[in-house]
């Protein structure tokens, strides 16, 4: 069943992890020496994706802490070949299909997702270095996202009224997300540049 938000979520783009995360697809944690001996990549001289977050974003507990959301995204980033994503442009926005034959993978991605959108619709912004990021963060009210679990991943269809707004979320979808899936950590050091057109509005 589809479950729509008013906020966008980064790769891609949500709720609580309970209410769809099952037991036996919860990954290790990430960061911990478990999960990251399997990764082929680390990270050097990666920009902080959840820089100048403040101190009382740092210190929350949970899933959508800084410190929880960071770890889940550079797993993701370390295993990128094992994930497959397509994207299509869609009437007012796209259509995203990001998935992995791993179990654990599928799992992150599903975790990752909702991470996201939870601290979009919080008010807690990543990758505020990155000029695309910011827009999309300060238009996350325009956008609507409807998310459909699917077998190893996530269906995510991303909308706005806004014909501005749907340049955003077409760039994000296309030159961010898909980006971070094909090249790793190589992609998320480098700045998102705004879409061809766009003209930045209040």
């Amino acid at each position: 069943m589809f479950r729509t938000l008013t906020t966008l979520t980064l790769l891609g783009v949500l709720a609580a992890c309970s209410q769809t995360q099952q037991p036996n697809e919860a990954p290790h944690a990430p960061g911990s020496a478990d999960s990251n001996a399997g990764s082929s990549e680390q990270p050097a001289v990666l920009p902080e994706a959840f820089a100048g977050m403040d101190p009382d974003d740092a210190a929350q507990p949970g899933p959508n802490g800084m410190g929880q959301a960071r770890d889940v995204f550079h797993e993701l980033l370390a295993n990128h070949t094992d994930i497959e994503r397509t994207v299509e442009d869609i009437p007012g926005g796209i259509r995203s299909v990001t998935t992995s034959s791993d179990p654990e993978i599928a799992a992150m991605i599903r975790l990752h997702v909702r991470q996201m959108a939870a601290r979009l619709e919080a008010g807690m912004p990543v990758r505020r270095w990155d000029p695309l990021f910011q827009e999309i963060h300060r238009h996350a009210d325009k956008i609507k996202i409807q998310i459909e679990d699917v077998p190893g991943g996530l269906v995510v269809i991303e909308t706005s009224d806004d014909p501005q707004v749907v340049l955003l979320i077409r760039q994000h979808a296309h030159q961010g997300v898909s980006q971070f899936v094909e090249r790793g950590f190589d992609r998320a050091r480098e700045e998102s540049p705004l879409p061809e057109g766009y003209e930045a509005v209040e």
